[in-house]
């Protein structure tokens, strides 16, 4: 990629000279211990850009010189009256002196080199920096995923992210100590914001520094250590375990909203169940008053009815009461014969009341077998019908 459209692509994709120093002053502390530790100290900066972080150490007074092969991005840092060279950062480090450079810094540099040339890189630095040196070097954290599947394969001078326990091996290997990483450049609070999926997957913290000591048979002092060994960002196992309690607690509240709402479903329904029981008595209770009210007021018209059917008057008055009840019942039987006489045909008059008078005035006042053989229009009976007959007044006796 051409050096103008480079430095345009880092301006986009990794931000302004503003956005960059705002991230690098992360590292102002450690280099103020440094300082104090080292007052004449000489950092070399490889792959520096617009000097971002070669500003940072000139205002801390830090004799500081910066190499980079892109010219419009050298063009920058000089413009801000930085110390710059051109130079490819390994040609750079072999005609350098063995225990020259007390701080080397590179800051997205080396996932664009291959891996032999990185191998070669990490030894030059090993023989240039002097026992006690501080290294930095900052990349891209693979252990976010969204970085390591995605944004980082936006640069395509990018060749492969590193993980940074590989690194630490390496330079673990080379006898540094006090080797520490640190994730940059997060933007999640976990103070305030909880912990959601797209956090575990892009909230790890997007870039990450290797800071290490070279070894020294003179011990670092402690506050530079302690600076050093300082605690910073969000791993994916932290993010993980953070959203795994998260959720965890949100079940846990879930089940107790859930067994609390049990209970008091619980008592609800008892309460329900005793509710009906009460009622369900109390109306019991008021049927069995109501009944046993009924079969006394019953058992009292009973007897006050049998008292007066025993009674003298009652007895007395009887041919007075049937002779009311045959009187009105021949008032509508008269009544009924004029109407009918009236009204009908003769023929029909004299066969409804002959039937009438045979079927049901005559057999109260006489003997049915009389009034049978009244009735019959047959002039002799067979032995048949007489038996017949017979079995009928059997009958008509019985009941």
């Amino acid at each position: 990629m051409k050096n103008q459209r480079y430095a345009q692509f880092e301006d986009e994709h990794r931000g302004g000279t503003r956005e960059v120093s705002a991230k690098l002053n992360v590292y102002k502390p450690i280099l103020i211990k440094y300082k104090k530790y080292k007052p004449n100290a000489r950092l070399i900066d490889l792959g520096c850009g617009r000097g971002e972080f070669l500003k940072i150490a000139q205002d801390l007074s830090i004799n500081s010189l910066g190499i980079d092969s892109n010219d419009s991005m050298l063009q920058s840092a000089v413009k801000l009256g930085l110390n710059v060279e051109k130079g490819e950062a390994l040609k750079y480090l072999i005609a350098q002196e063995d225990d020259s450079v007390d701080i080397l810094t590179a800051f997205h540099l080396i996932e664009h080199f291959h891996l032999d040339y990185l191998l070669k890189i990490i030894t030059e630095i090993t023989r240039v920096m002097k026992p006690g040196g501080l290294l930095i070097l900052e990349t891209p954290n693979p252990e976010n995923i969204i970085v390591s599947t995605c944004n980082f394969y936006m640069d395509m001078t990018h060749v492969k992210p590193l993980p940074a326990e590989l690194l630490k091996f390496i330079f673990r290997s080379q006898k540094f100590n006090n080797i520490n990483v640190w994730g940059l450049n997060s933007k999640k609070n976990l103070s305030k914001d909880p912990v959601s999926l797209i956090d575990v997957l892009g909230g790890v913290s997007p870039d990450y520094a290797l800071l290490a000591l070279n070894a020294s048979q003179e011990p670092p002092p402690n506050e530079l250590i302690n600076e050093l060994t300082i605690s910073h960002g969000f791993s994916l196992n932290q993010l993980a375990n953070m959203y795994e309690q998260r959720w965890s607690g949100e079940i846990e509240k879930v089940i107790n909203r859930m067994d609390k709402s049990q209970i008091w479903i619980k008592d609800e329904l008892f309460g329900i169940e005793n509710r009906l029981s009460s009622n369900l008595l109390k109306l019991y209770a008021e049927i069995r008053e109501e009944i046993s009210s009924i079969q006394e007021q019953t058992h009292f018209y009973q007897t006050e009815l049998q008292l007066v059917t025993n009674s003298r008057s009652w007895k007395i008055t009887y041919p007075l009461r049937y002779l009311g009840k045959f009187l009105r019942r021949s008032r509508t039987l008269v009544k009924h014969f004029f109407f009918d006489f009236k009204n009908l045909p003769f023929k029909i008059f004299f066969k409804s009341y002959r039937r009438k008078i045979l079927q049901k005035i005559l057999p109260s006042l006489f003997n049915n077998r009389i009034i049978n053989r009244l009735g019959s229009t047959n002039s002799y009976v067979s032995s048949k019908e007489k038996k017949f007959l017979s079995i009928l007044e059997k009958i008509n006796k019985e009941k």
